[in-house]
């Protein structure tokens, strides 16, 4: 990151109320504090150390699942209105990360034949978190009106890094140029993450809720891919060309060396040939339009800071996540299954007294939430779209989940 540039990525300063105009003399995509490199020669090393005790080829791997919790700093707007973005917003957001992350993105056909072969699923996934730090039910989004906070916002919507990943989104100025995004990187002996900052009440993601979901800031930025850039900022990606040039490295052997940035999709020579600059990849600064890919390294480091990080190790078993899902297999059934105008729900209830059920929907919009009073009850489903639905009962025993496909009409 160029010098003259106000680095504002602490954000104990940023979330202070009157600095809402993030003061900078370049213009930045992302704000995130790039540890100092260490010695040529030493990054070598512990490249190929990391590149050697990790094999990519294994088809077992364990999925990963973080608990997310959405802090909605807002100015006092309507529901929907400026920084007080509509849970709807929040739920596109997350199905871009998790497509992004999974390789499920769309345009994925748009990655070249000679990247193809390195371009990874990170078998990571992100729920908005189901349970609250005090254990009580949540939809994982919290809202903060700091309009006339008098103190760091941080200190009045927080939950447990070690629990959760907190991300914060918020209006950072209309002045031009302006962040993005930040994130802070994790405690490790990775290559690159030797001066990460251990700041628990800082770690998470920073977002510019114009940059924040679909459709809103400007074309470049307008797919959702800020926040899949930051997150891999938080699992201890670097930029792509390592901040510095072809004389610096990301530690990632298949990302081709790059000796800047690349702000557009042209192609461009990269630092050791043959191939040209791999301006795909989600930590580039192109527009979003031409992201598409993480590679095999990228992937293993973030797995790598996944499994030995302080902060995130925690992540992936925390309670955040709520109670582990179980099949219901014999308690709940649902017929005819696909549906496609009524849906009878057959429920054990005298066996299972007290519990409650809801529907969601693919982007995790709660659709219905009621308690189970009855054997038998019948589900419209003649106005809902077509897909895939989940049928989730809660009890004091278990939480448990059915599939339902709705045809459509």
């Amino acid at each position: 990151m160029r010098p003259n540039v106000y680095i504002a990525t602490v954000i104990a300063v940023l979330f202070t109320c009157n600095l809402f105009y993030i003061p900078v003399w370049a213009q930045e995509k992302c704000g995130a504090e790039i540890p100092a490199p260490a010695p040529f020669g030493q990054r070598l090393v512990q490249a190929s150390k990391i590149q050697g005790n990790t094999s990519l080829t294994s088809n077992t791997w364990t999925i990963y699942r973080i608990p997310v919790v959405v802090h909605v700093i807002h100015l006092g707007e309507p529901l929907g209105q400026g920084s007080n973005i509509a849970d709807a917003q929040i739920f596109e957001q997350i199905q871009t990360l998790n497509e992004d992350f999974r390789r499920r993105n769309a345009d994925t056909i748009r990655t070249p034949a000679f990247f193809k072969g390195v371009a990874a699923d990170a078998r990571i996934e992100f729920v908005l978190a189901k349970e609250d730090p005090d254990g009580r039910p949540t939809n994982g989004i919290v809202r903060v009106d700091a309009s006339n906070a008098k103190e760091d916002v941080k200190k009045l919507s927080y939950w447990p890094a070690e629990d959760y990943m907190n991300v914060w989104v918020m209006d950072m100025g209309r002045g031009a140029p302006y962040y993005a995004g930040s994130a802070q990187f994790p405690v490790s002996s990775l290559p690159g993450l030797e001066s990460a900052s251990d700041d628990r009440l800082t770690d998470g993601v920073l977002l510019n809720y114009k940059f924040f979901g679909k459709g809103f800031e400007t074309w470049d930025s307008s797919q959702g891919r800020t926040l899949t850039h930051e997150t891999g900022h938080f699992l201890g990606l670097l930029h792509t060309w390592g901040n510095g040039g072809c004389s610096y490295t990301d530690y990632c052997e298949d990302t081709p060396g790059s000796g800047a940035a690349s702000y557009s999709c042209t192609e461009t020579a990269s630092c050791n040939g043959p191939l040209r600059v791999m301006y795909e990849n989600f930590m580039d600064y192109t527009s979003d339009a031409c992201m598409n890919m993480f590679t095999r390294n990228q992937v293993m480091r973030m797995r790598t800071v996944l499994e030995n990080s302080p902060r995130r190790l925690s992540l992936w078993t925390s309670h955040g996540l709520g109670p582990e899902d179980v099949p219901l297999t014999e308690v709940l059934s649902c017929y005819p299954n696909p549906g496609r105008e009524k849906v009878t729900l057959l429920f054990d209830v005298a066996a299972y007294p007290g519990a409650s059920v809801e529907v969601v929907n693919a982007m995790g919009q709660v659709l219905l939430k009621a308690n189970v009073k009855e054997q038998e009850s019948m589900l419209d489903v003649s106005q809902w779209e077509a897909g895939i639905y989940t049928i989730r009962v809660r009890h004091q025993a278990f939480t448990g989940l059915q599939r339902l496909a709705v045809q459509g009409n």
